[in-house]
């Protein structure tokens, strides 16, 4: 791309040099750079972007935008200034080299403190079995509409935002889902999308200690709402507190999403009079294996039985329906899509191991917050027929104010409670294990071991379980590694446990 045609209309300056010279890429990392690119020397939080010009220029960059130009600047290259070099900025560059994606896509962000990753999944899913070619942007893994490759971010930076958005118009897709996560929120990282419709699923504690507080966190997530249109729709989940914050400076239309149970008939006199801003799930069975419910709004009413369990996954499941359905008419599909046994990876996810011996059930999460345990041992613990085992850890070099109130939380419905490591990073194990343990209840009737290997943990917890016992096992989800220090080391909870399980089967045979 043309270099006058890439800043028009932005506040950059072009002291000297051609402006006639040609783009090939831009980027934010001079380690990224390629011959003929656009080198933008935006400051992080922790790094000055003007501390990487030289790599950039010897790795090909032809023009460095930059705050102020080097004294001994190289003549051969194109500099140009701008008095902030932010997201916000780089954001628009990335949008308007790669020709404005956003815009060609009906797009989808989700935000909240749990459920992303299951309802970007189910209205992917929606999409594309009603006939709308959808990419997805989230935790686990990232899909162009042709390729799918693991995700490293939950939200990337905004140029490879714009970037893979392109991949996807280009593959083909109409539609894209993003995980919009609050680091990315509060960094501008999407302020130069268009959004079609914002998801808030909850809002509970969690990066605390990047936010600070609760209502610093509430802010962050509300940036999605602000960028809405009024043609755009807003799907809040209205039984969460924090979802009138979100709509504070909001245009958009909105959708508001409420589980309840049959005996609610207030709310069903006043949803069936709002159909068409108004959508509730309404809960008619729960088992081990599948919740039965009734699901209201604008595509009509379905009653369905749904191979996800607990109130929380109603809630995904519904304002996935909710989203799709903006972009175009579900209801031919709804049963072949959402009653297919088709989990979602690390979310309640089933292990098992080929043999027809009777077995524990052995589950594996990704909850890693208060809330996120709360809501799946809730949904768990009364659907077991013999104990419930949790495997638990917290992250370290995250927030520690969540650290005993979990282990609260897993003291409460929990038979049995391993401590264990989750992803130590830097911080000292022992340190983080002392944290969660401060949240034992002194009068807990739970059994509660401390085991700092986790594969050990799980070892132990298939080892303490009998067939009628269920052990969840928590924090990890889909990862399938785990961070000891500054290294990234190979570790699959689903992997381990199913080994585990197949010695379990081997002992039982003996």
């Amino acid at each position: 791309m043309n270099l006058t045609q890439l800043i028009s209309n932005l506040p950059i300056d072009l002291p000297y040099h051609d402006n006639t010279v040609n783009i090939t890429d831009i980027c934010d990392d001079s380690r990224l750079c390629t011959p003929g690119c656009l080198f933008i020397a935006r400051s992080g939080s922790e790094t000055n972007g003007s501390a990487f010009i030289d790599s950039a220029i010897q790795a090909g960059a032809v023009a460095v935008l930059c705050q102020a130009i080097p004294k001994d600047a190289p003549q051969d290259i194109t500099w140009l200034t701008a008095d902030k070099i932010d997201n916000k900025i780089t954001g628009q560059l990335a949008e308007t080299f790669f020709d404005h994606p956003s815009r060609k896509l009906r797009l989808v962000g989700i935000t909240g403190t749990n459920g992303k990753t299951t309802t970007a999944y189910l209205t992917r899913r929606l999409l594309r079995r009603s006939g709308v070619m959808c990419g997805m942007i989230g935790t686990i893994e990232i899909d162009d509409g042709i390729n799918r490759s693991p995700a490293s971010l939950t939200t990337p930076g905004c140029i490879e935002l714009s970037r893979l958005l392109a991949n996807m118009v280009n593959n083909g897709c109409t539609a894209a889902v993003i995980e919009v996560s609050s680091h990315a929120l509060d960094q501008d990282r999407i302020s130069a999308l268009n959004f079609h419709v914002g998801i808030f699923t909850n809002l509970t504690g969690d990066h605390l200690d990047y936010h600070g507080n609760m209502e610093n966190y509430a802010q962050a997530k509300a940036k999605l709402f602000q960028t809405l249109g009024p043609t755009d729709w807003a799907i809040l989940n209205i039984d969460d507190p924090y979802s009138k914050q979100m709509t504070a400076n909001c245009k958009a239309r909105i959708l508001s999403c409420r589980v309840t149970d049959e005996s609610d008939n207030q709310l069903k006199i006043q949803t069936d009079e709002n159909a068409e801003t108004f959508c509730t799930a309404t809960i008619l069975e729960m088992t081990s294996a599948s919740s039965r419910a009734r699901l209201n709004g604008s595509w009509g009413s379905y009653e369905l039985r749904l191979p996800f369990i607990g109130k929380h996954n109603l809630y995904n499941t519904l304002q996935a329906l909710a989203a799709a359905n903006t972009i175009t008419a579900v209801a031919r599909k709804i049963r072949a899509t959402l009653e297919q046994p088709k989990g979602i990876p690390g979310r309640l996810e089933k292990v098992t191991v080929d043999n027809d011996l009777s077995l524990p059930t052995v589950l594996v999460d990704y909850a890693h917050t208060q809330d996120a345990l709360k809501n799946v041992l809730s949904t768990v613990a009364p659907l077991c027929k013999g104990k419930l085992i949790c495997v638990f850890g917290c992250g370290g070099d995250r927030d520690v104010t969540k650290r005993p109130k979990m282990a609260k939380i897993a003291c409460q419905y929990s038979d049995t409670v391993i401590i264990t490591s989750d992803n130590p990073r830097t911080q000292d194990p022992q340190k983080i294990l002392t944290d969660i343990q401060a949240g034992i209840p002194s009068d807990t009737t739970c059994t509660v071991q401390v085991i700092e290997d986790r594969q050990h943990a799980i070892a132990k917890a298939i080892e303490l379980a009998s067939p009628n016992d269920t052990v969840l096992i928590a924090g990890k989800g889909h990862e399938d590694y785990q961070i000891v220090g500054t290294q990234k080391l190979p570790f699959d909870d689903r992997k381990i446990a199913a080994t585990y399980l197949a010695k379990h089967v081997s002992r039982a045979s003996c």
